[in-house]
């Protein structure tokens, strides 16, 4: 009877310590994934810049005339040129264009 009482408390015991040990694990993970989060952030921030600094230049370099321009300015001659059917209709196609250009690269890479 002593017996059967050492074998479960060593198995409670054993029990307790790959508890105690898969819960650490779950941090150790859970810091991983919690870093990583923070890269894809980072890189995320990183490229919306960057497409950010770009369109601004190629708009500078379209229209070397709004470097100007206040903030204030430049906000209603955007408004004003996206008012314009013919610029609304190309730029929807472009972008629609664009995204489906994307999807199809993506599919590729797949196969």
């Amino acid at each position: 009877m002593e017996n059967r009482k050492n074998i479960r408390n060593e198995t409670l015991d054993d029990l307790q310590k790959d508890i105690k040990k898969t819960e650490q694990q779950i941090d150790v993970e859970e810091h991983r994934m919690n870093l990583a989060r923070q890269k894809m952030k980072k890189a995320e921030r990183k490229a919306r810049n960057h497409r950010l600094i770009v369109t601004g230049a190629e708009l500078e370099r379209v229209l070397p005339e709004i470097k100007s321009l206040t903030e204030a300015e430049l906000k209603v001659l955007l408004d004003m040129v996206s008012h314009i059917p013919e610029v609304r209709d190309q730029s929807l196609w472009m972008a629609e264009y664009s995204a489906s250009r994307r999807l199809e690269k993506g599919s590729e890479r797949e196969q």
